[in-house]
């Protein structure tokens, strides 16, 4: 696939100070054109490719990232198609127009403030007369568009931040109509919860809940919890296993220590990539009795197309101290 970048007043991406294009490298799906763009700028990324292959889209910007992947769809002929990706990067925005019908997915990643990354991808069946837009705010206000024949995509939403592990969720089913400008809400983005939708269509606006179904993987095995106890003070440890053979973008185990109807104690340790054996111990001293020992374990890992998929084990035990 070949690569093209030019700007609405038709100067190639080459001339622009700042900007630098990378030549086509081999990737999983075929050649991959990748734009760097300066801030601000509004940029057009062309990829030639032939019909009967796959291709995928790469812009750079600041505080964002947006890729876009098309299939070869039925086409036999390795004749040359062009799929077009045009950004915009001060809105954070991209745009998709491929040059052959198939499945397709436009994907883009925003930094927000505090370490948070929100993730928003839309996929679907595509047409060379279609398009499909995407921009992702800093706020985490999610933004879609659709021109050409109506369509069905699948919204899948994703979320990073320092203090909590990758949560991802999906809709399928969301119909776009030609002129749709979609405006996603989030209300609690580390849970995917309060998902609302606003559509105008024709001067017409429209309220939606959308409901969101968590996107999960099988990386964890086994769990399991022991309690220590000395001189009332509990030390806690936990066995996680991995499962699968990707390597976990983030894990952590949450311990829990609870009397009755209260949680006493509370602490998340991080894991590695691969599982292993965490130990914590609980820095206060209690009260002489039995206490109930809960440890959570979660796991999550960066998919190729570049959305995180979380599992979660748990395992439970009693410790009395005294």
């Amino acid at each position: 696939m070949g690569f093209r970048g030019r700007r609405p007043d038709g100067h190639r991406l080459r001339r622009i100070p700042g900007a630098a294009a990378l030549p086509p490298n081999d990737a999983a799906e075929g050649p991959n054109p990748i734009g760097y763009l300066p801030l601000g700028g509004e940029y057009q990324i062309s990829g030639n490719r032939p019909g009967n292959e796959a291709g995928r889209l790469t812009a750079v910007g600041a505080g964002f990232v947006a890729s876009a992947t098309t299939s070869a769809g039925s086409l036999k002929s390795a004749a040359a198609v062009q799929d077009r990706f045009q950004v915009a990067g001060s809105k954070h925005e991209a745009t998709l127009t491929p040059g052959t019908a198939g499945a397709q997915s436009l994907t883009e990643f925003a930094r927000g403030a505090g370490g948070q990354t929100f993730t928003a991808s839309l996929a679907g069946r595509g047409s060379p007369g279609a398009a499909d837009s995407l921009k992702v705010a800093k706020d985490g206000v999610i933004t879609l568009g659709h021109t050409g024949a109506a369509a069905t995509r699948t919204l899948t939403l994703s979320y990073t931040g320092r203090s909590a592990l990758s949560a991802t969720a999906q809709v399928s089913g969301l119909a776009l109509g030609a002129g749709d400008r979609v405006v996603v809400h989030v209300h609690d983005w580390s849970q995917l919860k309060g998902v609302t939708a606003v559509r105008r269509h024709n001067g017409r606006t429209s309220r939606s809940t959308l409901h969101m179904k968590r996107v999960t993987a099988s990386l964890i095995g086994r769990v399991k919890v022991s309690a220590r106890s000395a001189a009332r003070r509990l030390t806690l440890t936990a066995r996680v296993t991995h499962r699968g053979s990707s390597a976990w973008t983030a894990a952590g185990v949450t311990f829990l220590v609870a009397r009755g109807k209260h949680v006493v104690a509370k602490q998340t340790v991080p894991l590695t990539d691969r599982g292993g054996v965490v130990t914590w111990k609980v820095p206060k001293r209690l009260a002489k009795g039995s206490y109930r020992i809960v440890a959570l374990a979660t796991a999550s890992v960066l998919s190729s197309d570049g959305i995180a998929r979380s599992d979660s084990k748990s395992a439970r035990a009693t410790a009395k101290v005294g």
